[in-house]
């Protein structure tokens, strides 16, 4: 309908993987560096870095809720 927002198969994945990796201790910066040499792209095309993955996780934490 144009104003629905619906999960991305892709992204769903790669948030999947922030989650577990920080839940196993990585840091911010080692999530972001390992979602550029994974290749993932961010919603942008820009570069991941520690505050995005940071608001993505918090995001995630408040959809949980």
């Amino acid at each position: 309908d144009g104003s629905t927002l619906l999960p991305l198969a892709d992204e769903q994945k790669a948030i999947a993987r922030m989650i577990r990796r920080r839940s196993e201790g990585s840091t911010l910066a080692a999530i972001a560096e390992s979602m550029e040499t994974e290749g993932v792209k961010t919603k942008t095309g820009g570069i991941w870095s520690p505050a995005t993955v940071l608001a993505i996780l918090n995001r995630q934490q408040k959809l949980a809720a």
